[in-house]
């Protein structure tokens, strides 16, 4: 569950990188809204099962 939550945090990062194209987009980083809104999804997701995994371990 661990790996999951980890590669989880990692999509946003590779999903922004691979949006990018020189001849759509002149400067990087640049995301439509939409996919930023689903890019925050997937961390918050993300995020929540970490946070339960090391709660989970505390108890």
């Amino acid at each position: 569950m661990l790996r999951a939550s980890i590669f989880l945090l990692t999509l946003p990062v590779a999903g922004a990188y691979a949006h990018v194209k020189p001849y759509d987009h002149p400067h990087v980083g640049f995301l439509h809204p939409e996919e930023l809104i689903a890019l925050l999804a997937i961390s918050g997701v993300s995020l929540l099962l970490l946070g339960y995994r090391f709660i989970r371990g505390r108890t």
